[in-house]
């Protein structure tokens, strides 16, 4: 079993072959091959989960068809590890929905976020000056911009 903090990203394994869900992705060191989302242990750096992705046919299970792809990308990879840890997110996976879903699970977690994503409160998109900072809570989730 993981420790308390995981982490969720997208990995890019070296392939020069044939493959047809082969990925390009050029900010990569190797920008050619096969693209994983993987669910790691923060400290060790520790793979516990991990899918392939193989294009619009990848399959996440079942479980979570009706949510959005990056949402069920991260409740299928968290789903066997489901309470009681803490999830490190880029803003890749980041929606309101998303956070609603884990609170529910007991998953805490931590990200950083797309100032245009839906749910975002308005005065949160506003320019803020040098030093200064905003919050706004909803039951247990808080959003901060500094």
């Amino acid at each position: 079993m993981p420790e308390k903090h995981i982490a969720i990203d997208e990995s890019l394994i070296g392939w020069k072959g044939r493959l047809g869900w082969k990925q390009y992705i050029p900010s990569k060191r190797k920008p050619f091959g096969i693209r994983l989302f993987a669910l790691c242990e923060s400290s060790s750096g520790y793979m516990f989960n991990f899918t392939i992705y193989t294009g619009a046919g990848t399959d996440y299970g079942i479980k979570y068809c009706k949510e959005l792809i990056t949402s069920r990308i991260v409740l299928s990879l968290i789903d066997p590890f489901d309470k009681g840890y803490r999830l490190f997110l880029d803003n890749y996976y980041t929606s309101i929905d998303l956070i609603d879903k884990l609170v529910k699970k007991r998953t805490d977690c931590v990200r950083t976020m797309r100032i245009n994503r839906k749910g975002i409160p308005k005065d949160l998109k506003t320019k803020l000056s040098k030093g200064e900072t905003i919050a706004r809570y909803r039951r247990q989730i808080m959003i901060q911009k500094w």
